[in-house]
């Protein structure tokens, strides 16, 4: 068996994609939701917890911890949009939002047009990225050939912040 992976907000979107990486290396699998979720692959185990709760939280690891062992990889992907410019955003508003550049989700997509097309017309390489290149990087970040990188933000949004 792999390791035991968490990957919070991993029932659709980013997560669900991050969760399906990682199983699909041999890993075994929890996602936290928010609220009740069906059609999740069936070598992911569900559970249900409100990451801003602290007891929700320790009753979600325990369940975790009985079904898969101690938690080895932690992805806190649980996100929300939060859209602003950087020096207009509250601080509260820049802890509680996701790292990743604009991804194509749902979250993206609920988005007024003129302001998906005013991102696009920022974003240098000229297109969201999808869920799965962003798999791509936290998988990697959970493996052994990024052992020694610690406390790093990997700017994975198509060219948007360089010069930064």
């Amino acid at each position: 068996m792999g390791r035991s992976v968490l990957v919070t907000g991993g029932n659709r979107g980013i997560g669900l994609a991050i969760a399906k990486a990682f199983a699909a290396q041999g890993d075994q699998v929890a996602v936290t939701h928010g609220s009740p979720v069906e059609g999740l692959p069936g070598e992911l185990l569900p559970v249900q917890c409100d990451v801003t709760d602290t007891a929700a939280v320790d009753a979600a690891f325990t369940e975790i911890e009985d079904k898969h062992g101690a938690v080895q990889v932690l992805v806190s992907n649980a996100g929300i949009t939060d859209d602003g410019l950087l020096m207009r955003m509250t601080e509260e508003s820049f802890t509680r939002v996701v790292a990743p550049g604009f991804v194509d989700t749902d979250m993206t997509r609920a988005l007024p047009d003129a302001r998906r097309t005013e991102i696009l017309g920022q974003v240098p390489l000229g297109r969201y990225a999808s869920p799965y290149e962003i798999a791509a990087a936290v998988t990697w970040l959970g493996s052994e050939s990024a052992g020694y990188i610690a406390g790093a933000v990997i700017p994975v949004d198509g060219g948007l912040g360089m010069g930064h």
